[in-house]
């Protein structure tokens, strides 16, 4: 098993020109079809994509990071239908290592820090061809394995979400690029995010929840905004969308400043009338969601008002009542 310490900062650049859209890959030609990256790359070359800490990335910029790391992947061995894992939390490499999966073709598998044992577990599942793993100093540690499934098998896959493993061990769900975008662009058919707003990445990746974020940013070519040191409510006022659960939203209320926020997808358990009334009165339109990890995310949404329901089914969605049971 091969170790090798990742920094970001340490990720070899291309120059600013935007490369064509051949293959950029040798090793593992790129599967020929659109990816929404290159899409506002191209579209909104000059527009703000990724806001990290105090860095504002361009559309292009950010392509041209991913191109990068990408071929640094590509010169490991991951080709189309790997599966590439990575143990840790959000940040702008774990952003960058999703898209680069994209780009390659290769399967996204984010997982929670976990007890060891845990850990193994999940890795024995998907065996992956890759490993990266957040060390406390915030570098990655990537280890190459030696076991790894033929990537035949798996050319249709994106992404790997384990369950919560409420039921025994966790599982991984399995989704198609496709899953993802139609499940983005179900919620944004009635959730308004568009050109000019920011959603602040506030779950993590290796949950439904947080993955769902990731990809109604590249549906919609608004921006996304990483979590920074200073804290979640910090952060709140300087976005204009947020995934939250009622004790969130009841704290930035109280703290006075709401900042830029204007859009709020709850989740979690009852919302308080009084906390819908106290968010529409400072501007804040609040949504409630219900959804689970083999829909890649929410199924049924509602502006949240006084009536007890989940919300209508959004487009590209069924369900069916078996037994008085959905």
């Amino acid at each position: 098993m091969v170790k090798k310490n990742i920094n970001p900062q340490d990720m070899p650049l291309p120059n600013n020109t935007l490369l064509p859209e051949a293959p950029l890959l040798q090793k593992a030609p790129l599967p020929q079809k659109d990816f929404l990256l290159r899409k506002w790359a191209n579209s909104r070359s000059n527009e703000i994509a990724l806001v990290n800490e105090d860095e504002h990335v361009r559309w292009e910029v950010l392509l041209n990071k991913v191109i990068a790391l990408s071929e640094s992947l590509n010169e490991m061995g991951v080709a189309a239908g790997d599966v590439v894992a990575c143990i840790g939390k959000n940040d702008d490499f774990l952003v960058k290592i999703a898209l680069s999966c994209q780009e390659i073709g290769a399967i996204f598998a984010p997982i929670a820090f976990s007890p060891r044992e845990i850990i193994k577990k999940k890795l024995d599942s998907i065996t992956p061809k890759l490993v990266f793993e957040q060390q406390p100093s915030g570098e990655w540690e990537c280890q190459k394995q030696d076991r790894f499934v033929s990537p035949e098998l798996q050319l249709a896959i994106s992404s790997l979400i384990f369950t919560s493993g409420s039921a025994g061990d966790p599982k991984a769900v399995a989704h198609t690029e496709s899953n993802h975008i139609t499940s983005a662009t179900g919620l944004l058919s009635e959730f308004e995010f568009k050109w000019g707003d920011s959603w602040l990445l506030s779950l993590p990746l290796y949950h439904v929840s947080g993955l769902a974020i990731f990809w109604r940013w590249l549906v919609s070519g608004a921006a996304m905004s990483i979590p920074t040191t200073k804290g979640w409510l910090h952060d709140l006022r300087f976005v204009t969308h947020a995934s939250l659960v009622s004790t969130q939203l009841k704290r930035l209320l109280d703290s006075d400043d709401i900042g830029l926020l204007k859009r709020v997808l709850l989740g979690g358990s009852h919302i308080p009338n009084t906390l819908i009334d106290g968010a529409q009165n400072r501007g804040i339109d609040t949504w409630m969601g219900y959804g689970l990890t083999e829909s890649a995310s929410t199924v049924t949404a509602k502006r949240t008002n006084q009536k007890p329901s989940s919300g209508k089914v959004l487009p590209c969605r069924e369900i069916q009542c078996v037994e008085g049971e959905i």
